[in-house]
């Protein structure tokens, strides 16, 4: 479930409640994810922008984590409703209790579908790469 209001396009809030199931434990329960997003242009044809993402895991049988993700993005307009915006930031705990990590990655744009690669850990022995595919109803 997500969530968004546009206030003006400098403030942007948004919202997304997750449920996560184990197929390999009869679709059990597994952990529930909450996020906050707030967003906004920084530059007046809103190419370049912030974005910070805050999120909750609720784990069963586990402590609760908070985490936040904050990225700066550059939309580059290409030919016929086609984009690609690079975005670089960081990730850390509230309390800081780790390294701040090193989050970089892209989106490629073609109207209402969005094709994206994204990494962080990117300096540690065991990096995160994640593919995805957006659309817009």
């Amino acid at each position: 479930m997500r969530y968004g209001h546009r206030f003006s396009k400098w403030l942007n809030v948004g919202g997304e409640v997750i449920s996560s199931f184990n197929l390999n434990d009869s679709f059990r329960f597994s952990y529930l994810t909450s996020g906050l997003y707030l967003n906004g242009a920084l530059s007046h044809d809103s190419r370049l922008f912030w974005c910070t993402n805050t999120w909750w895991v609720v784990n069963k049988g586990a402590t609760a984590t908070y985490s936040n993700y904050e990225y700066l993005g550059y939309t580059i307009p290409l030919k016929e409703g086609r984009s690609i915006t690079p975005m670089v930031g960081a990730i850390h705990s509230w309390k800081l209790y780790q390294d701040a990590d090193i989050a970089a990655g892209f989106y490629y744009t073609v109207r209402n579908w969005s094709f994206y690669l994204w990494g962080n850990d990117l300096l540690k022995e065991h990096p995160r790469l994640v593919m995805g595919i957006e659309f817009i109803l």
